[in-house]
């Protein structure tokens, strides 16, 4: 009986050593994650406000020629409206690559742990 108390107890800090390995990977994935996450939101926020410095030159620079004549007036909005386009294009892309990387980190994670048996 004492043998197979010891046994026991041994089984349970084998589990509970498992248990404490797995806990600490998964915060360590946890805040691999979290470091993407940042790090794609710092591009994305970067990458914003690039496209808002752009925008704002070249309202700058069409603001003079606006003063000129009415046709300018016309063409400043339509440059407004494409750029615009163009920034929601490249935000959706950058969104969507994100999402991308997201995703495919999350199924790197589930391998990780799908190799090592912790899922």
């Amino acid at each position: 009986q004492v043998t197979r108390q010891i046994q026991e107890h041994e089984q349970d800090s084998a589990l509970r050593e498992q248990m404490s390995g797995y806990k600490r990977m998964r915060r360590q994935h946890q805040k691999q994650l979290m470091a993407l996450e940042n790090k794609l939101k710092a591009e994305m926020d970067e990458h914003q406000l690039r496209l808002d410095k752009e925008l704002e030159t070249q309202r700058n620079n069409f603001g003079a020629e606006c003063d000129k004549a009415k046709t300018a007036a016309i063409e400043e909005k339509k440059f407004q409206q494409h750029i615009l386009s163009q920034q929601k294009k490249e935000l959706s892309s950058l969104l969507e690559s994100q999402k991308r990387q997201y995703k495919l980190r999350k199924e790197q994670l589930k391998e990780v742990r799908g190799v090592r048996g912790e899922g």
